[in-house]
């Protein structure tokens, strides 16, 4: 039997475009029709709920770090490099830049100096009792 070697690779799901498939099937889903399967839903939606906060926070963190550097490639004095970041964030969560500076500073915090929180935020984990101490 010949196997053949030059198979063109898959091809790569658009994350947006999952995401919104996704959300699309969320909003058509009916209910559960017992007690215990609405509540295996409840549990499973807290989990991505948990996935979702985790990849926005990843992205945010990205983002930040690739506006800072076309920033200083444009030659944006270091101190404002990255300023605006939070903003946009905010705008692309849509919510106020206040609310978009803040989820960047816990994004940042939780990605880079808590990456136990992070990991347990990215598998859904219940963080229940796990403080800044947890981060190493």
């Amino acid at each position: 039997m010949d196997v053949d070697t030059a198979r063109e690779p898959a091809p790569v799901p658009d994350p947006p475009t999952e995401i919104t498939r996704f959300g699309e099937l969320l909003r058509g889903l009916d209910p559960g029709g017992t007690e215990a399967q609405t509540l295996e839903r409840i549990t499973a939606l807290e989990e991505l709920k948990s996935a979702v906060v985790a990849a926005q926070s990843r992205e945010a963190v990205a983002f930040e770090a690739l506006r800072i550097e076309r920033d200083r490639l444009n030659r944006v004095p270091a101190l404002d490099c990255g300023k605006r970041a939070g903003d946009e964030v905010g705008l692309a969560k849509k919510v106020s830049p206040g609310s978009g500076r803040k989820f960047l500073s816990t994004a940042r915090s939780i990605v880079i100096g808590m990456p136990n929180t992070f990991k347990a935020l990215s598998k859904g984990g219940d963080l229940r009792g796990q403080g800044a101490h947890h981060g190493r």
